[in-house]
């Protein structure tokens, strides 16, 4: 089965906590450190190629739409499975660690293949092209090197979520609740914290933006306390119903699930 990247128009709910403010128009952007990520990300956009701005040396792609990426294993690819398999005998320090890798993108002549950590994070992209004489040829096989950034939030970090273990999603909630799951627990303590809710029909995308309040002091981490992670209420605006969960944050997004992985007892994200 062929996967490729089902781009949806979002609509903006702007969920902020009460001690923040928020905005209209987020203008959501992916801040790519190379070409070779912004390529990626065009093509999960569903975009084909789109010459991204540069600032300050970086790659700037709009996100205008929000990617539904393919989660089929490489397993059930012969082609997929093979490039990995090929990467494993090239660069097996690349391919250690990962628990599972996937198809994000697939068309004729391009691939991309995810490497999902062991908390659900896609942290690796895999990009393939295909021709008629040689087959599937690896281009390149990299750490995925996008962020998410905000218009309005530019000095604010986006900070990876799952949900709060402690309080299952339902159809009929308006509200979800969520851990801010990066650098250590208590870390986010005197920070202003803002989700930021694109929805449609068929997705609920929450992208987290963090800052430090002014003349906020550095919290020490309360290592091996779970209930120390930053706990935040993403308002959606209307009934969760069966749509699916989002982290935008980074690039490539990823899926949410119900039930989340343990909370970790030692440093973040």
């Amino acid at each position: 089965m062929k996967i490729g990247a089902v781009a949806i128009a979002l609509a903006v709910v702007v969920a902020a906590c009460a001690r923040s403010g928020g905005t209209s128009d987020p203008g959501l952007v992916a801040v790519c450190r190379d070409r070779a990520d912004a390529v990626a990300v065009s093509l999960l956009l569903g975009n084909g190629w789109v010459r991204p701005q540069i600032e300050d040396g970086q790659y700037i792609v709009p996100l205008d739409r929000a990617p539904l990426v393919g989660r089929e294993p490489v397993e059930d690819d012969a082609d997929a499975s093979a490039i990995i398999e090929r990467l494993s005998g090239d660069r097996p320090y690349f391919v250690r660690g990962y628990v599972q890798w996937v198809v994000l993108y697939r068309s004729d002549h391009r691939m991309l293949l995810g490497g999902i950590g062991s908390r659900g994070h896609t942290t690796a992209i895999v990009h393939a092209v295909a021709s008629e004489d040689q087959g599937w040829k690896r281009q390149f096989a990299r750490r995925a090197g996008c962020i998410t950034r905000v218009h309005g939030f530019d000095s604010w970090t986006a900070v990876q979520w799952q949900l709060d273990e402690r309080s299952e999603p339902r159809a009929s909630d308006s509200e979800l609740a969520i851990r801010i799951l990066e650098g250590c627990p208590g870390s986010f303590d005197g920070w202003d914290v803002v989700p930021i809710v694109f929805t449609n029909d068929e997705v609920v995308m929450v992208t987290v933006m963090a800052q430090p309040m002014p003349n906020s002091e550095p919290v020490a981490c309360n290592l091996n306390v779970a209930d120390s992670w930053l706990a935040v209420t993403a308002d959606i605006g209307e009934p969760l119903g069966d749509r699916s969960l989002i982290d935008g944050s980074r690039f490539p997004m990823q899926f949410r699930e119900w039930p989340p992985p343990p909370i970790p007892t030692g440093g973040g994200l």
